[in-house]
């Protein structure tokens, strides 16, 4: 009796996870999902029920948050998910603390502090309820693969009855011990684009693979479109740039997959009197070798009279 008591309970687990697994993939596959929902006004942190099924979503963190485009798109599905899947917990890794800092809070949108506040302390209310649990909950792992035996073997995470991935790689290939990673920690793989899909399962990802666009707020974008502020974003962004000019513009972390060298080579082909402007937000924090050779070569180009301006200063949240 005991034995089928057990499988009727990991049934009814399983029948949750499946359930709540295609609401999750029902909610990311609407275009405009983040930007059509109501903002709730309510700020206070109601404890959500605690069912059987928990959804516990890991990522690291930056400090300030729009520091990284990582953590951006990551808070681009969170927020929206939030307001749908009760059960819903943030597990945010700032490795040296489980604090939220006030600059992390503060570099929100108004309407999201109280949202991710209340994401943490449901990541901490869950993570309580299941220490003691075989399982019955669904991981979302928001980091490379590269992380994964760590996640995967040495937190709660382990306990998951679902294990979900997101990953990218802006290359034609993807690193080896990604795919073995993927392959043994993952039930399946979220990735950003029909790209990334192909590149990841030519790499031998065995795993069932689906696209999730990246999440952004798209209401944050809507007031740009008045022309009146879009002259005041050139002119305060790029007051480099000629009036008349076409600008391309690039922001991110300087990393030779990225292809910034290949960038600049590209736009150093058009010619002088081009009415064009390149320019590039980045940062050099792996502090490389190929970083002062782009710096260079950005200065050969300028002394051509080509407008192409290089900027390392982070990116305030309202630009």
């Amino acid at each position: 009796m005991r034995v089928n008591s057990r499988l009727r309970k990991i049934a009814s687990q399983c029948v949750v996870v499946a359930v709540m697994l295609s609401t999750l993939r029902l909610l990311l596959s609407t275009p405009t999902f983040y930007s059509s929902l109501p903002i709730p006004t309510n700020n206070s942190y109601t404890t959500p029920d605690h069912s059987e099924i928990t959804v516990s979503w890991y990522n690291k963190l930056h400090d300030p948050p729009y520091h990284s485009g990582f953590i951006y798109e990551s808070l681009g599905y969170l927020i929206p998910l939030s307001r749908m899947v009760p059960q819903l917990g943030w597990d945010a890794d700032m490795s040296s603390s489980r604090a939220l800092s006030n600059g992390f809070v503060t570099g929100l949108p108004a309407e999201d502090q109280m949202t991710a506040i209340s994401l943490l302390f449901k990541e901490d209310h869950n993570r309580e309820v299941r220490r003691g649990s075989s399982g019955g909950f669904i991981s979302v792992v928001f980091d490379q693969p590269r992380y994964y035996p760590h996640i995967f073997t040495n937190t709660t995470h382990r306990k998951a009855s679902y294990k979900i991935g997101r990953a990218m790689f802006e290359t034609t290939w993807v690193p080896y011990p990604w795919v073995t990673s993927i392959n043994t920690y993952l039930d399946e793989l979220w990735v950003p684009s029909g790209f990334a899909k192909d590149i990841f399962k030519s790499a031998g990802v065995t795993v069932p693979i689906h696209i999730h666009h990246q999440g952004f707020r798209a209401e944050e974008f809507k007031e740009l479109l008045s022309s009146e502020k879009r002259t005041e974003t050139r002119t305060r962004l790029f007051s480099g740039c000629l009036s008349d000019d076409v600008i391309f513009f690039s922001v991110g972390g300087f990393q030779q997959r990225k292809g910034h060298d290949i960038l600049v080579e590209v736009f150093g082909m058009l010619p002088v009197s081009a009415a064009a402007c390149l320019y590039v937000r980045t940062s050099d924090y792996h502090g490389t070798v190929e970083y002062t050779a782009f710096v260079e070569r950005v200065k050969e180009l300028r002394a051509t009279g080509r407008r192409i301006f290089v900027s390392t200063e982070d990116l305030k949240r309202e630009e």
